[in-house]
């Protein structure tokens, strides 16, 4: 093995992780510019309901694990990255349909 070849491999696996954490970001990001924030000010909430300002840190740490799950399909090769392609455009073809 070349000396550079590793770290080269490493580097792009990186950028490639950090592409598909983007993306899953900007789709959380997108969904916060479309959705009304009172709308959820004016629910009756239970009394066992989570604090406002804990939804923020739960929606990026969610966005971002759905980034690392999509890298990790990644890296198995290229039978199964098909799924990064497939599952957002059934997803796309369901949202037309409504």
């Amino acid at each position: 093995m070349q000396p550079n070849a590793y770290s080269e491999s490493n580097l792009r696996s990186f950028l490639i992780l950090a592409a598909l954490v983007a993306v899953s970001q900007l789709a959380g990001v997108t969904g916060s510019l479309v959705t009304d924030p009172s709308f959820y000010g004016e629910l009756a909430r239970p009394s066992w309901a989570p604090p406002p300002w804990l939804f923020a840190p739960v929606w990026v740490t969610l966005y971002t694990l759905m980034g690392v799950a999509a890298w990790l399909v990644w890296r198995t090769g290229p039978g199964r990255r098909d799924a990064l392609i497939s599952r957002p455009s059934r997803a796309r073809l369901r949202a037309k349909s409504l």
